[in-house]
């Protein structure tokens, strides 16, 4: 099996998450932080054959450059990494299953929607890039009256520089929801967002046609 440019993207966003994962047989991989705050699950173009674990996916993608065109042949134990002209290869043990923080084994369902909008991939980096030039920890998303805001700030800082996403909206409640902005790691993209709850729990989703990513609020 050859890995296709746009699944090493997304193994190397999942490694952001976490840098371990529970390869599931089939299209359909997940992943989720060791502190169970950031779940992610992606479609993707090959089809894992077998159930296996690799406890440090970085390295395991690293180890995949070695080779132009890595032919990937998995096994009961291993993976054998195989070059083009099959001149060379790599036998890459899996890791134990129970070191690894295991995602659910089905996608979220929001059982409360508060708000709903879309952000462009523009409008999203500029964002990210505004809150790492001015250090700001905080992704706010307000709804008061018929306005949306979505900003970066320092929620403890009263003197905090703050760039601001204004969005007009025809109704809704009015709510405040705060992200942690580091836990914003997603591949660069436009993105459908949900405000909304899991069990009680205020969630933020962010999805895309082939990715999702359903993150916890801050208290």
């Amino acid at each position: 099996m050859k890995l296709s440019s746009s699944t090493i993207e997304v193994l190397k966003n999942f490694s952001t998450i976490n840098q371990s994962i529970i390869f599931k047989p089939g299209y359909v991989q997940r992943t989720i932080s060791p502190h169970k705050n950031i779940f992610a699950e992606a479609t993707l173009k090959e089809e894992f054959p077998v159930e296996c674990a690799i406890y440090e996916l970085p390295k395991f993608l690293a180890v995949l450059t070695l080779f132009d065109t890595p032919d990937l042949k998995f096994g009961e134990q291993y993976v054998d990494i195989v070059s083009s002209n099959s001149s060379n290869h790599i036998k890459y043990f899996y890791a134990n299953p129970s070191l690894i923080v295991a995602p659910p084994p089905t996608a979220l369902e929001i059982e409360e929607e508060v708000d709903k909008f879309r952000l462009d991939q523009e409008t999203l980096g500029k964002l990210n890039k505004a809150s790492l030039i001015m250090g700001n920890p905080d992704f706010v998303i307000e709804r008061n009256g018929k306005v949306r805001t979505i900003k970066t700030t320092n929620i403890k800082n009263k003197s905090a520089n703050v760039f601001t996403v204004t969005q007009d909206v025809s109704k809704g409640a009015s709510y405040s929801v705060t992200l942690n902005s580091e836990n914003l790691k997603y591949i660069p993209n436009d993105y459908e967002f949900i405000v909304g709850k899991i069990k009680g729990t205020s969630i933020v989703t962010l999805s895309s046609d082939t990715v999702k990513y359903w993150i916890a609020t801050e208290a």
